[in-house]
């Protein structure tokens, strides 16, 4: 979308401002990372996933202050304690603004959580989002979805569960639903899901080729997406 890009481009406009290439690093087979450097150690790092999304931790020593943002130009501060943060990397670019001389990890390393959803979200119906938690307590771990949809949270050991519900009237095609790592001002990573929403049917009209001397034609395809009976 417009808006988007010209968000997308301020940003990186502003955060590169006269910071100077440093270096550059792959992890794996398709993650990448650039780094950015100024004359005052304000650094600027650039990381991506060719395909996919890959719940991670990014080591990143000394460093005691971050702030991250994305690509729809949502700006918040993470705590890494001087050690790294969790993220999801993926096809959208991450910036990654903070300061220090630090370079570049040699590699990623296991997230803090991780999490699991459906691919879609069907509007009026609860969907289940998964988060096992690793290197952090369950009770610090948070769901934030779009204004109005309903989150119930369950914890049974290392695995937290949110009943989330999208209401049955909303704009949304597509939800920027994120989970949360450490208390309010002292958040130690984010993880990014953006799933399709839909209605309870879907309908779908497709052509249909002339065949066996009938001439051609179209056909209605009604999907059921939820778990009714329609």
């Amino acid at each position: 979308a417009p808006r988007v890009t010209a968000v997308t481009y301020f940003d990186l406009i502003n955060s590169i401002s006269i910071k100077k290439f440093v270096e550059q690093k792959q992890y794996g087979d398709d993650v990448h990372a650039f780094l950015f450097r100024d004359k005052d150690n304000h650094q600027l790092q650039i990381i991506w996933k060719d395909k996919g999304r890959l719940d991670t931790f990014l080591p990143l020593p000394g460093v005691s202050a971050l702030q991250v943002i994305r690509l729809g130009g949502a700006h918040r501060d993470l705590k890494p304690d001087g050690k790294g943060v969790t993220l999801t990397v993926d096809e959208d670019p991450l910036l990654l603004l903070y300061d220090g001389p630090t370079a570049l990890a040699d590699k990623l390393a296991a997230p803090l959580a991780t999490v699991t959803m459906p691919a879609g979200i069907v509007r009026a119906a609860v969907t289940t989002v998964t988060v096992q938690a690793a290197g952090v307590a369950p009770s610090e771990i948070n769901l934030m979805a779009p204004p109005f949809w309903q989150i119930n949270k369950t914890i049974s050991n290392k695995e937290v569960v949110f009943a989330l519900t999208c209401p049955e009237i909303t704009e949304v095609r597509q939800a920027d639903i994120t989970v949360t790592i450490g208390s309010d001002g002292a958040r130690r990573g984010e993880l990014y899901l953006r799933p399709q929403v839909t209605g309870q049917l879907t309908a779908q009209i497709l052509p249909v080729p002339p065949a066996d001397g009938k001439p051609s034609g179209v056909k209605l395809v009604v999907r059921n997406n939820g778990t009714k009976p329609q």
